[in-house]
């Protein structure tokens, strides 16, 4: 528990929880990322 990779992954995930800015621009990032591909798979379909 001591290890300094736990303690710093712990902290991180500490502060993104608390963060709701964070949340957001994660989550607009990740529907942004999304929509191509979404596009793509339409476009695809026969």
């Amino acid at each position: 528990m001591e290890s300094k990779t736990g303690q710093v992954l712990h902290a991180d995930h500490a502060d993104s929880a608390e963060d709701p800015n964070h949340l957001e621009s994660l989550t607009k990032m990740i529907t942004t990322l999304c929509v191509p591909f979404q596009a793509e798979e339409r476009a695809q379909e026969p």
